[in-house]
């Protein structure tokens, strides 16, 4: 307890010294909330004039496509992302689960199912990564 009539209870220090120290332990933090929520580009990737995000491979990945009767071997070095919009989700949502991720990029890059499916089988699991944050990047 406090008495205003007992003095002996009140001892301040007056010390320099410990002022100084309380004013070296205060620490000013900017908080930028928008920064640390705003999703980044992987290095391979670049944002193109178009808003499209141009993401290049850490290897060529080429597929044999058959057409009729003629076959040619298609490569890739780049897969070039658009924004998706909502008729591209709900197509997506339609897909049995274990193709959505496949055709959300198929349809990000306009590249065909069939494609997209033999171009993924072959990505490394590096450039899997760097197409999950060019998505989220055109997403947010």
């Amino acid at each position: 307890t406090i008495s205003p009539n007992d003095p002996a209870d009140d001892v301040v220090v007056d010390d320099d010294a410990a002022e100084a120290q309380e004013a070296a332990a205060v620490v000013v933090v900017e908080d930028d909330e928008e920064a640390a929520k705003r999703p980044e580009l992987p290095p391979a990737a670049k944002l193109n004039d178009d808003g499209t995000v141009t993401l290049t491979l850490s290897k060529k990945v080429t597929i044999t496509v058959k057409k009729g009767t003629k076959v040619a071997e298609e490569s890739y070095t780049t897969l070039t992302f658009r924004e998706l919009t909502g008729l591209d989700r709900r197509v997506v949502s339609q897909a049995p689960e274990s193709q959505q991720e496949v055709l959300f990029v198929a349809r990000s890059t306009g590249i065909t199912s069939p494609r997209m499916n033999a171009i993924w089988d072959k990505l490394g699991m590096r450039d899997i990564k760097r197409i999950e944050k060019v998505a989220t990047f055109l997403s947010e």
